[in-house]
């Protein structure tokens, strides 16, 4: 039961990230996922730099 409550918190959290980075940056869902799949959670900073790159780019 604790690797379920786990798994859940991980993905609320993974899915705020990605709620946040929409907002933020205005990229789309996938694309918020695939920075989080590349940089990871643990640098938020870096997250929001590349999702404005990623977003300019466009």
């Amino acid at each position: 039961m604790a690797e379920d409550s786990s798994e859940l918190r991980a993905k609320a959290l993974r899915d705020l990230h990605v709620e946040w980075l929409v907002k933020e940056a205005g990229i789309t869902t996938a694309q918020a996922n695939e920075l989080i799949e590349l940089i990871g959670m643990g640098n938020l900073p870096s997250l929001r730099r590349e999702a404005f790159l990623l977003k300019k780019s466009l």
